[in-house]
Parts: structure tokens; sequence; C-alpha cells
């Protein structure tokens, strides 16, 4: 069996040697200017004994130099997804007069707009390569965080990322992979590796409280494509937010917070619709049941706030002494605030309690009904959040000490949400 493949792969090298002549010269030539005869060294990686050059390439074929055509399925590795040399591309490159003079244009503009109509991110960078992506992307990871270390997935490829260039050692220690070429540093100090599909491995990587962000592909696709199996990038997203760690965002999120608004637009959607529906249907029935359930509703709005404030000023309580603008405005004022709609809500209670007090005139067990609804339903959240808690739901309840970025504590700047590797 062994004989019989190598006898296949031997007659499949002569075929290619016989019919990529004008590839093996150029190749050849190459050697004399360029290391191994290619511009990058992954191109020497190739199943014969020189790579294939190209002649042209147009929608999803190849065409070498020795006139050979190919369908391509790499498309540049997505470089080429909407095919390559597409003519509303070639005749906007030729109208252009200048397009390496390393200045913006219009167009830029108008990229980053039509970007964030497209897909919701408010703000981008443009980079040439992944590699420059990624880099970028650690950087602002670890300047939000202030935390050191990555975490990757083992056997996993982003470009030439130092902190990629890694796998993991027969004794389970992060080592430098094979091959790589020179590496900065002991990749330890910089990455921590988990396997792919093992949501047990991501949290004991994310347990040590020092990753700024998880870089990953949706598939892993260095050693083949390897599909993630059912609930794994569940199980990450929410290991990153136990941790305090920026995740690969995807999918319908209740607290997905809108790019222009800053408000969770999902849930400010579907809590409109429920109120728009509430109001049509109860209304025509009975308007004072309708003006005794916003009367419960200011109630909860005064606890939730007055919950919120004190919150704020726990939260940022290290910052609090470092300005006097802090102290007033991350400190007093949302501890002000929160007292006084403390004692509205308590006071609240007291005087609507009386079922003459209320529009309806109603009572349950002797209390007006819109202290009954309010408070009733403070307290079913309570409960709910506790059996939530109690089940497998703890993507809130198992978060880690984090670091707070003063900038964003301080109002400098907006807290910069996670970037999927596809869009960085």
């Amino acid at each position: 069996m062994i004989s019989a493949v190598g006898t296949l792969l031997d007659r499949e090298r002569e075929r290619f040697a016989d019919t990529h002549p004008a590839s093996r010269e150029l190749h050849e030539r190459a050697r004399d200017s360029l290391i191994a005869g290619v511009p990058m060294s992954w191109m020497t990686m190739w199943a014969g004994a020189h790579p294939v050059y190209l002649a042209q390439a147009r929608g999803a074929s190849v065409v070498d130099v020795d006139g050979n055509e190919y369908a391509d399925f790499c498309l540049g590795d997505t470089g080429a997804m909407a095919a390559h040399s597409p003519e509303p591309t070639m005749a906007a490159l030729r109208a252009r007069a200048g397009i390496t003079t390393m200045l913006p244009t219009e167009d830029a503009a108008w990229v980053g707009e039509e970007l964030g109509r497209r897909f919701g991110v408010p703000l981008w960078q443009f980079s040439l390569t992944a590699t420059d992506a990624n880099r970028w992307l650690l950087r602002v990871c670890r300047q939000v965080t202030g935390r050191p270390k990555v975490l990757l997935f083992n056997w996993c490829y982003h470009g030439t990322v130092d902190e990629a260039f890694v796998t993991l050692g027969d004794d389970g220690v992060v080592r430098s992979r094979a091959g790589n070429v020179g590496p900065a540093g002991d990749p330890a100090q910089t990455t921590r590796l988990a396997e792919f599909n093992d949501a047990g491995s991501v949290d004991a990587a994310l347990s040590h409280g020092d990753v700024a962000c998880v870089l990953m592909e949706p598939a892993l696709t260095n050693i083949g494509i390897v599909l993630p199996e059912p609930g794994f990038l569940d199980a990450v997203r929410a290991a990153c937010t136990r941790a305090g760690a920026l995740r690969l965002p995807g999918g319908l999120r209740l607290g997905r917070v809108h790019p222009r608004f800053l408000t969770p637009h999902v849930s400010t959607i579907a809590i409109g619709g429920i109120a728009a529906i509430w109001f049509a249907v109860l209304f025509p029935l009975s308007e004072n049941f309708v003006y005794d359930s916003l009367t419960s509703l200011s109630l909860m709005i005064a606890f939730y706030y007055a919950l919120t404030g004190f919150a704020c000023a726990i939260f940022y309580r290290h910052e609090l002494t470092k300005s006097v603008k802090n102290f007033l405005f991350i400190g007093v004022g949302p501890v002000v605030g929160g007292t006084i709609l403390g004692y509205l809500f308590f006071k609240a209670i007291d005087e609507y309690r009386d079922p003459g007090a209320s529009y309806s005139g109603s009572e349950i067990f002797g209390v007006a009904v819109p202290v009954v609804l309010g408070v009733g339903l403070l307290i079913l959240g309570g409960v709910l959040s506790v059996l939530w808690r109690l089940g497998k739901h703890d993507q809130f309840f198992g978060r880690r000490r984090e670091t707070v970025d003063p900038e964003v504590a301080t109002g400098a700047k907006l807290a910069v949400a996670a970037v999927p590797e596809e869009v960085a």
C-alpha cells in the first residue's frame, strides 16, 4: 500500500514538472533575488518542486504562466471573496490617479460610513493584512482592560502575530511553535492557550484574571476545518463575561448595545413592543387599571435607579479620590441621587398603599393595587434572579473583580467593544 502511494506521488510530481516548465524557470530566476525564490516564505510550502506562477485571475478562475487554468477555492484567503478582478473595481482603480500617497481620501470616509451602516460598528480602522489588524486589536484590548495576556486556541492561525505562534507542549506549558523564527521572547509571558471545543480549558485559562481578550476563529482552520461543537461558542462568550475578558461577539443578545444611541436596542424594542401591547389591550377595558400600572412602574424605576446610583459609586470607588470631578460626578452625584430616589420609593409606598390614593380604588389584602404590582414584581425579579443563578446561566453572576479604565469612569472616552477578527 505504501509503495503504491509512493509510486502515485512520484508520477504526479513528474506530471507537475512536465506541465509547469515556465513556472519552474521563473522560480529558478527568483532564487537569485528572493529568499527561497518566493516573495513570502509560506509560498515554499508547495506539493511540487516549486510554486505555480500567476499570469492572470478573473472571477473564480486562475491561469498560470504555462496556460493551466484552475478553479480557485482560496480566493486570496477571502481577499477576493467578490471574485478576482471584478470590473467595477478595476474601472475604479483605472480612474483613480495615485493610490500610494499615504493620504486619506473622500472614499475612505464613505467606506467607513458604509461599513457602519451595514455592520452596526460605529468606528473603523483599516489595515492591509490580518496580522496588522490583529496586532492593533490586541493593543486596544490590553489598553482597555489593563491586562497583559491574550487567550488563543491550540494550532490556531492569526497571521504572523508573535503571540499566536505558540502551541501546548506535552506538559501543558505554552511553547513557541516549531519553525517560529526568532521569537520575541517567552510566549508564556504573553499568551494562554486553550483547546478548541473544550470549554473547561477556556475556563481554566481565564481563571487567572490576566487575559485581556480571546482571539479566535468561529471555526479552527489551520489544521483542516474544525467546526465548533454545539454550544461551544456560547460557552466561550459566557466564560469571557465571567472573567471580564473581551470576547468574540455574535448572535442576537438582549444586552447588545446600539453603536449610535448606546442603548440595549434589542431589549429596548422588545420592552417597547410589550408596553404597546399592554396598553392597547388594557386601556379599552379599564383606564384606571392602566394608570395604576403606571404608578407601579414609577415605584420600580425609583428602586432601580436608586440601586444604580449606589452601585456606580461602589464600582468606581478607586477613582473617586483622584480628582474633584471624579468625586463629584461619579461619587457624590450618584449617591445623592440614589438617596433621594430611595426616600421617594419608600415615601410612595407609604402613600400609595391606601386604596383611596389609587385610580381604581382596588385593593389586595388591604393594600392598593399599584403597591402590590410594583413591590410584587420587584420580589418576583429577585426570585427569578436567584433561580437563574442556581441554574446554568451564570454569565452575570460569576464575574471576577475587573480593572476599570479610569478614562471610561470619568467620561473621557467610551468603553471599547470587542471586535471579531473578520471585522478588524
